[in-house]
Parts: structure tokens; sequence; C-alpha cells
């Protein structure tokens, strides 16, 4: 132990003499590592997304069916008398058309609760934001029942269950709902609450951690549900504007364009017009090239700092071993090893990365991309050592000596 400390007091003297060129060399290689562990996240979250979207896009088109109606249009199908009955027999074409091809994912609108909703948990815990005075909102999603199976979300719930239990909701009743990983610690399966249109929820199971979907129209990546309040998507009878938004939106997954076409015409018969198909395969081509693009990006301004970074890194340890390399040459005269010197040239870098990990912890908490870094941090530090450490394993102890004597 006295070793240690005695190693680690030298290592500190070591860098108070340099006048701040440790210090520079380190805010270098810790900006460095701040970019490449963020190109390592969207790497990661470019591979899941792509993952999604093959499986999405395997043997099959993916297609989007949007409405592109005036508003005058729309105001007079819901004021209609059979306004709800209309949009209802399309809503039923739909489904017994594509089944389990036809998916719904509306994250348009939050959840919103009064404090006194959520009296059993400590609310600065959770990820929701204060709205108003006393009103609370949560991120949320409403999916159709096959939403899971589709993008295969897992979570600490059996998932035909689920599914089943998603299938089967009703509006008014106590609607089933699945939270993100981050309100685990605070809800437990089986709580019961309500927002603040006194709709009722019953909490069936949590999302693995960093579980998540892909909506190419919203974002080219996945979205995490870590923080997301997952409903079914049901509508209250009678309602027909929220129908209208629900049939509207949805995703068609596919190779019979023929039989998309099928759902405008009846769209057309219903007088619920004009419905837009959309494509989604230039859509999916478009965010593999964003990632992409975004990812060669990044990696290039890592890569540049990198190489800035190790100049002045390499310079630096090959200044420090010059002007230490007499006390090195007594050091290893009176018994001490090259290897113990060098270790006392490795132990700065140590420090290096002891920092740049606590750094990094700061940045993005604690995960597999910070891990991953630091590993790669280690390496890099072994890469950049070994030029000044060769050097000096070519000096003899004499003809150190003899150098500092002229």
């Amino acid at each position: 132990m006295k070793i240690i400390l005695n190693q680690i007091d030298l290592m500190w003297k070591d860098i108070k003499q340099t006048k701040g060129q440790f210090w520079l060399g380190l805010i270098q290689i810790l900006i460095a590592s701040i970019v490449l562990c963020y190109t390592v996240q969207i790497i990661f979250q470019s591979i899941d997304s792509y993952g999604k979207l093959q499986n999405l896009n395997q043997n099959n088109q993916i297609y989007y069916i949007d409405e592109n109606m005036e508003s005058s249009q729309i105001d007079e199908l819901i004021n209609a008398k059979d306004g709800w009955k209309t949009v209802k027999e399309l809503d039923n074409y739909m489904n017994k058309s594509f089944g389990n091809a036809c998916i719904q994912m509306d994250s348009s609108s939050n959840l919103y609760f009064y404090s006194n909703n959520l009296k059993q948990i400590d609310i600065s815990e959770i990820p929701v934001e204060e709205d108003d005075t006393d009103v609370y909102k949560a991120k949320s999603l409403k999916v159709s029942s096959n939403f899971f199976s589709t993008f295969q979300i897992a979570g600490d719930y059996n998932r035909e269950e689920i599914e089943k239990q998603f299938k089967g909701a009703k509006a008014g009743e106590t609607l089933p709902i699945i939270l993100g990983n981050n309100y685990k610690e605070q809800f437990h399966v089986g709580d019961q609450f309500e927002d603040d249109l006194k709709q009722k929820y019953k909490v069936v199971g949590f999302f693995k951690e960093g579980e998540s979907y892909i909506s190419p129209f919203e974002t080219s990546y996945s979205t995490l549900l870590d923080d997301y309040m997952v409903t079914p998507a049901v509508i209250k009878h009678g309602d027909t504007s929220s129908l209208l938004f629900n049939v509207t939106n949805r995703y068609f997954v596919t190779n019979d364009k023929a039989k998309i076409s099928q759902i405008v015409k009846k769209a057309n018969t219903l007088k619920i017009r004009p419905l837009i198909i959309k494509d989604l395969k230039p859509q999916i081509t478009a965010c593999k090239d964003d990632m992409a693009n975004e990812i060669i990006t990044m990696s290039s301004i890592a890569l540049l700092i990198f190489a800035f970074a190790s100049i002045g890194i390499i310079n630096y340890f090959i200044r420090f071993i010059a002007i230490r390399e007499k006390e090195f040459a007594i050091h290893m005269l009176i018994g001490a090893t090259k290897e113990e010197v060098i270790a006392r040239i490795r132990l700065q870098l140590i420090f290096m990365i002891g920092i740049i990990l606590v750094g990094l912890l700061l940045c993005y908490g604690s995960c597999k991309e910070v891990y991953i870094t630091v590993g790669i941090g280690v390496i890099y530090g072994e890469l950049v050592l070994r030029y000044p450490i060769y050097i000096f394993k070519q000096q003899s102890i004499v003809r150190i000596l003899r150098r500092n004597m002229r």
C-alpha cells in the first residue's frame, strides 16, 4: 500500500511540474471521448433502428394512409348525423382486410395528471413535466395490440397476455397501461391511477430498459420507450373526431398495393376523401442514409480530435521522459527496473482514463456506450505510449548519465 501511495504522490508531483501541459492534453482527449461516446450511441441506435426497419420491411412494403381533407370537410363529417357510423365502417373494413398487418401508434398527445392522482409516488422521481399548477404531463403512445409483436418489444410481461388485454380494452373501462423502465422505481404491477379526464389505468407491466419502436415519419431513429406510458388505442363511442384521426394514421405491412388502393376506394364511397397512400420505402431509405451520414460525420470529428490530441499527448510524454531521464537513470542505478519506471509513466495515462470515465458518466450516465468508449480509450492510450516508451527503452543508464553530465 505504501508503494502505491508513493507512486501516486510521484505522479501528482510530475503532473504539477508539467505547467498545464498534462491538463491541456487531458481536455483534448476528454472532448474527443465525449464525441466518440455520442458516436457509439448513434451506432447502437442505428443498428437497432435498422433492425426494426428491416423487420418491418422484410418481404413486404410499408404503406401509410393519411388524410388530406379540408377543415370544412372534416367538420362536416364530424358533425354529420351518421358521421360516426360512416367512419366506423371504414375502420371495420381496414381491420377486416388487413388484421395484424394494420398497425396503430399515436404519439401525438400526452397523458395529463393532477398530483393528487399520483399520491402513492414521488412525482420528482418519474419522467413527467409540470404543465400547469398541480398538472403534470407524461409522454404517451396509443397503440394497437399487434404493436408489441411487430417491434418485438420486451418487458416483464407475457406478450400474448398483454396483446389480449390491449385487444379487448374498451373506452370507459379501466385500461391496461405499460410503463417505461424509468417508472419502475415508483410504480408496481397492479397499481391503479387516473388521468385528468377521470380515465382509469392499471399497470400491467414495464418495458425492459432501452426498448424502442420506430415511426419513419416522426424520426430517422428508434424512439426509446423508457419515459413512455403505452395504452391501447381505444376510442369512445361517438367520438368521431378521434376515430377519424385514428383511422387516417395507420401503417400497413403488405405487398398488395391493390389491396391498399381498395381502402381509398372504400373511403371515396363513404365520402371520406381525399385519402393519400404513402409508400414508406423512400422514407426508409432516407432514414438509413441519414443514419450512415451522421455516423460518418461524428466518427470523422472524433477521429480528427483524437489525431490532434495524439500529437500533443505523444509530445508530452516524450518531453516528460526527457526531463525526468536523469532521475529515472539514478533510480535504476539503485535497483529500479525499466518496467517500474515505465509504470510511473503509465500511471499518468491511467489517471487520464479515470478522469475520462468520470466525465463520461456525468455526461451519459452508466451505460454500455460509456464503457465501450473507455475500453477504446485504454487501447488508444497504450498505442500512444508505445513510441515514447520505445525511445526510453533504447536508452542505457550510462548514456543517459553521460548526456546529462555534459
